[in-house]
């Protein structure tokens, strides 16, 4: 396992719901805040939103390198995203809206919350 700090972590998914880009309300906001604040490097990766800015944190969509991270965390579960080849190449998965599993994908790596 490792730490927390310095980890890198890409948030799949800002906006509030699938294939929108309206990141009003939207979870993801918090969960980069709070990782930010227990020190991981935190990148996000949304096809509908180019950029994000709230509470000092300012970012701009990644691209969808699964591997690069140490865990993608899908908070948002955007349709043209292919979950089986972000969980094949990805080293750990959180995914917090079963996109994995509406995908028929299964793997050890996936953890749902």
């Amino acid at each position: 396992p490792r730490a927390l700090r310095d980890a890198k972590v890409l948030v799949i998914g800002l906006a509030y719901k699938p294939n929108v880009d309206d990141c009003r309300e939207s979870p993801a906001a918090e969960i980069i805040e709070l990782l930010h604040k227990h020190g991981a490097v935190v990148n996000y990766h949304d096809p509908h939103v180019a950029e994000f800015e709230e509470n000092g944190i300012v970012l701009t969509s990644s691209p969808l390198e699964p591997a690069a991270y140490d865990c993608v965390v899908i908070v948002t579960n955007h349709s043209s995203i292919d979950y089986a080849a972000l969980v094949d190449s990805a080293p750990l998965v959180v995914d917090l809206r079963n996109a994995t599993g509406r995908a028929g994908v299964r793997s050890d790596k996936v953890w749902k919350l």
